[in-house]
This record gives C-alpha cells, structure tokens and sequence, in this order.
C-alpha cells in the first residue's frame, strides 16, 4: 500500500477549497432565506401565517407571521400558538 504525502502548498489548497464549500453553504442558505423571504411579502395576505419551521440546529418551532403589522414571533409547541392566539384575540 503507498502513502503519498500532502506538500505544505497542497494541504493549504485543501484547506482553502474545503473554507470555501463552507462560505457557499452559508451564501446558499442566506439567499435561500431572502427568497423565501421576498416570495412571502410578494404573496401575503392580510391573514396570519403559521407555520412550523426548522432552525439551523434542526429543531421545529411554530413561526407566525402578521403581514399587516410585520410582527413575527416564534413558539416552541402547539399549546403556546393557541395560547397566543388566545391572548391575540382577546385585545382586538
């Protein structure tokens, strides 16, 4: 079995090219969510938007959304959604 071994310049090209698949992650993440983002305002209604969604560490969470107000919060389970809704209701 032969080992070949990396020359210094060649282990920096690795490490350089391996940084950028890491930045075109990130650059593909963010302009995924400034589409997502555009697509919604273009397409929103006067009405609440909920919806679960993933965060970066994977974990789902309910988001609402006001397309009226721009007012945007995140919950952790179903029960506190109804509670907002609830409490959201009640003041109008």
């Amino acid at each position: 079995m032969k080992f070949h071994m990396l020359s210094i310049q060649s282990q920096n090209h690795l490490l350089n090219a391996i940084g950028n698949i890491n930045l075109n992650a990130k650059v593909s993440f963010w302009m995924n969510e400034i589409w997502k983002a555009i697509a919604h305002r273009l397409t929103a209604s006067g009405e609440l938007q909920i919806r679960k969604v993933k965060t970066r560490s994977g974990e789902l969470i309910w988001q609402i959304d006001d397309p009226i107000t721009g007012y945007r919060t995140k919950l952790q389970t179903e029960a506190e959604v109804r509670i907002w809704l609830d409490q959201r209701f009640h003041q109008i």
